[in-house]
């Protein structure tokens, strides 16, 4: 027989009150969590690999989960409130800003006047700016593209070498160097 890996609440409920307190010590009134690994040490709720989830926690004592889909059966929270994750079996891919909506749709209008929202990449990532210049002999120009759509991914890397006045993509071609 295997056993469960749902984390027990008291466990939880624990931690969540340690969170607490240090919010008070840093003088923060609430605080937003959304990666997966936050979420499950806090409430014992861990999502499905690509859906997205939210916790909402107040020093107070009141916490909330927004889950997709469904309300979880095990979570050490106060409420539960959930989004669609997905429209006719299709994952959307702004459920993140779905989750926090549903969160700030069930807190409504609140005192609190610091929030704490846990570092996390989500939503679009941007590594560094174009450059303002043409590029020069020797550089590199690396092209590395992650886009999402409706729960499908796709991953496209390409490196380009400027050779003297010309590109070389790999060995496969050469066009005119342009400023891009």
């Amino acid at each position: 027989m295997s056993e469960s890996l749902t984390l027990s609440p008291e466990v939880c409920r624990e931690r969540l009150t340690r969170v607490r307190d240090m919010l008070s010590r840093r003088s923060l009134d609430r605080a937003v969590f959304v990666s997966h690994e936050n979420i499950q040490y806090l409430t014992g709720f861990r999502p499905a690999r690509l859906m997205q989830a939210a916790v909402y926690l107040e020093t107070t004592g009141r916490c909330i989960l927004s889950a997709p889909n469904k309300a979880p059966e095990h979570a050490a929270v106060d409420e539960i409130v959930t989004f669609d994750a997905q429209w006719c079996s299709t994952l959307r891919h702004e459920q993140a800003e779905a989750a926090l909506s549903a969160l700030l749709q069930a807190v409504g209008s609140s005192q609190a006047k610091q929030t704490g929202v846990e570092f996390s990449v989500i939503g679009p990532h941007i590594g560094r700016q174009p450059r303002s210049r043409p590029a020069g002999d020797g550089e590199l120009f690396i092209l590395d593209l992650g886009p999402a759509y409706r729960g499908y991914y796709a991953d496209n890397c390409r490196t380009i070498a400027v050779i003297g006045t010309r590109f070389a993509v790999a060995g496969e071609f050469r066009v005119e160097r342009r400023q891009i």
